[in-house]
């Protein structure tokens, strides 16, 4: 048997399986479900699951579209790439010239009256975006799949943030937020230079290794992802360079600060002031008694980013949206460093 031949009886078995499955479903929708029509709906479930496995597997076997089992058909390229302007993201859902249907404008979901979701019955269009002050500050268009095993996957249509709100995260906050919708957020093939860049800065660094954390210090919470403001102290005097034995040769660049919400009378060489932090990143400060060895914070830092040090690590920090570091021990803050001096 050929594997077109194998492929043909696979298909034919399974939508044959799958056609009683939701016939019983249907019909006995609502009322009490006879043993028989439950006993049936269990003795032919693995055996349907195992001919998708099968059927998916051929499928690709053959270089048919796994999905549909229709031959793939290769987009034809385009020559110019629109540049990333898309100001229409931030309006409301069908002012966009992706979606026509002016009428079937739909709100499923408001998280935290900060990221709002629409979509579109019609196309399975999809706007996501995030408010500030009762302004859409950033927004992401997606084309979602139809629902497959409960949830849709969906592809990225566009992505913008306002000029002048750039580099807080807000485009990073709805990437996180769609990506727990649906059941799989893939970007488009065909990126420009800044969807290629915003592409990198949001995949997700490992959480584990980061160990994320939160901690409350004199009436003032830090966690990650969520706004910030505080009162610090500040060494202005330049360190001496000691390579690796404070980790100084892997640490990101920045002003390092230290939170104090009392005013000092301070010595020769400090500083104090007040910062903002909109989008910081909160992980602890070591996750064993070694500050500077493989488990302190800056050299689990490094890794989650590609093994990047010094400046390079920074910027990597403010592509992904973040604008500074706090590290924790186990009930106070340690070593806080501000990003948005990088340049």
């Amino acid at each position: 048997m050929t594997d077109r031949e194998e492929l043909d009886a696979v298909e034919a078995e399974h939508g044959a399986l799958t056609n009683e499955y939701f016939e019983l479903k249907e019909r006995f929708a609502g009322d009490a479900t006879p043993q028989w029509v439950v006993d049936r709906v269990e003795a032919i479930t693995p055996r349907r699951d195992e001919l998708f496995d099968l059927q998916w597997e051929l499928r690709k076997k053959l270089n048919l579209d796994p999905r549909t089992g229709k031959p793939k058909v290769k987009a034809a390229p385009t020559e110019t790439v629109d540049e990333g302007w898309f100001p229409e993201l931030l309006g409301p859902i069908c002012e966009t010239s992706k979606c026509k249907h002016e009428t079937d404008e739909k709100s499923i979901r408001t998280l935290d009256k900060a990221i709002v979701h629409e979509c579109c019955d019609s196309c399975s269009y999809h706007l996501i975006r995030y408010i500030v002050d009762g302004r859409a500050v950033a927004g992401l268009s997606l084309r979602a799949s139809k629902p497959w095993r409960g949830k849709q996957s969906a592809v990225i249509d566009s992505v913008f943030t306002a000029p002048n709100d750039r580099r807080r995260g807000y485009a990073s906050k709805i990437m996180e937020y769609a990506r727990e919708y649906f059941r799989e957020v893939k970007h488009s093939k065909q990126l420009t230079t800044m969807g290629k860049a915003w592409k990198k800065a949001v995949k997700n660094p490992p959480d584990d290794d980061l160990a994320i954390c939160a901690v409350k210090e004199e009436g003032v919470e830090f966690r990650t992802g969520q706004p910030v403001s505080f009162h610090y102290i500040r060494n202005t005097e330049r360190a001496g360079h000691y390579g690796s034995r404070f980790g100084q040769d892997i640490e990101p660049a920045g002003r390092y600060l230290l939170h104090r919400e009392e005013d000092y009378k301070l010595t020769r060489g400090w500083e104090q002031g007040d910062i903002t932090f909109e989008n910081p990143l909160v992980l602890r400060l070591t996750t064993d008694e070694d500050i500077y060895g493989p488990n302190g914070w800056k050299a689990r830092l490094s890794r989650a980013f590609g093994n990047k040090k010094g400046k390079s690590l920074s910027k990597a920090l403010l592509r992904a949206g973040y604008d500074g570091i706090v590290t924790c021990g186990d009930n106070d803050t340690r070593e806080i460093v501000d990003l948005t001096v990088i340049k």
